[in-house]
């Protein structure tokens, strides 16, 4: 049975620790920008996505609502980066441009037995609170390694650069313990990243944001001219500063050619015609998936890509098949494409072990 005095010193705790994440809370001041975030999450949203330019912030805000949830409600939070060797660089040993480190997020990290931290554990970049919550920093690429813990909330940071295996295998955790997951990042083109924040965007039990340099003002137009100026391309600079998924990735072959034919109309949906032959243009894979294009010419200028088709592991036989099948009629099953000619890479003269028979000798 518990005594009169170690009840009033369990309560006396209380109120102190609810004093310290007072402080915390009121020791932080959001930037206007990053208000509507915060209120969300302080309003009861537990599920958010922030797509914000570069360096907005991101990490600072969401360490500020870790630390303040972690006071409040004992648990087990995560900041989870890309990688871990990534979440010590930008977080565990970052410093902002004010000077701070990152982890004065958390006072008396530098000293721990003082200010909020309990312990606190480098090699692990974990840090346990006077709350009796633990933070710590993981990455996306061993996320198998967590197999067991509970987190009550958890960042992604950098979720477009992320293994998205790791928000599956987080997901049914959060569900089943009402606890919070905050997604924070710049666009990489339409992947995992933009599928999120288009599901976030069009849910009414999740808030979705997507801020650039025109909407917060934290990024003065001179510097971004500077960083023009000094080489930056307008693809990276649509992507980092004005939050594009439709910027063409830096280094990709036919980005830009994509993001152009986008906007002039010419990506949709293409019908096969039957009064005219077909061409096929095969790139072989042997550890890569093998890829076939099926197009037809219009004239002298216009090609139309009627259809693609992409797989792994299979045989020379498989595909030959695969073709031979589209060219049925429709009536069984088929497309009824009509083959004129079929191109392939230098690899396609190496015979097949089994058949002794190039690609080009049984396609005939």
């Amino acid at each position: 049975m518990m005594t009169e005095t170690t009840a009033a010193r369990l309560e006396a705790l209380a109120r102190a620790e609810a004093e310290k994440a007072r402080r915390i809370r009121e020791g932080f001041h959001p930037r206007p920008y990053q208000e509507p975030l915060w209120e969300a999450l302080q309003g009861g949203v537990r599920r958010a996505v922030a797509v914000w330019h570069r360096r907005a912030g991101k990490d600072k805000v969401s360490l500020q609502w870790t630390v303040k949830e972690a006071m409040e409600k004992p648990g087990i939070y995560w900041h989870m980066l890309p990688t871990q060797k990534q979440a010590r660089k930008v977080v565990w040993d970052g410093i902002g441009k004010d000077g701070k480190r990152m982890l004065d997020a958390f006072p008396g990290w530098r000293n721990p037995g003082t200010g909020i931290v309990k312990a606190l554990r480098h090699d692990e970049m974990r840090i346990e609170l006077t709350s009796g919550s633990i933070w710590q920093l993981v990455g996306s690429d061993n996320y198998d390694s967590l197999m067991g813990a509970n987190p009550r909330g958890v960042v992604f940071s950098e979720y477009s650069l992320a293994n998205p295996s790791a928000w599956e295998f987080i997901r049914p955790i959060l569900a089943e313990n009402e606890g919070w997951v905050l997604f924070i990042y710049t666009p990489r083109g339409r992947n995992h990243g933009w599928t999120l924040y288009d599901m976030a965007n069009n849910h009414p039990k999740w808030f979705a944001e997507l801020l650039t340099v025109n909407d917060t003002g934290a990024i003065s137009l001179e510097a971004i001219e500077e960083d023009r100026l000094s080489g930056m391309s307008p693809e990276m600079i649509q992507q980092e500063y004005y939050c594009s998924f439709d910027a063409p990735l830096v280094g990709s072959y036919y980005g830009d050619m994509m993001t152009k034919a986008e906007n002039d109309g010419r990506i949709g949906e293409v019908l096969h015609d039957p009064a005219l032959p077909v061409e096929t243009a095969f790139d072989l894979g042997i550890g890569d998936p093998t890829a076939i294009w099926f197009f037809q010419r219009y004239g002298a200028s216009e090609i139309r890509l009627i259809d693609y088709y992409e797989d792994s592991g299979e045989s020379i036989a498989f595909y030959v098949n695969l073709l031979n099948e589209k060219a049925k009629p429709e009536s069984q099953g088929g497309r009824g494409f009509n083959y004129i000619k079929h191109t392939f890479p230098h690899d396609a003269g190496a015979k097949e072990l089994g058949t002794g028979k190039t690609i080009e000798e049984m396609l005939g």
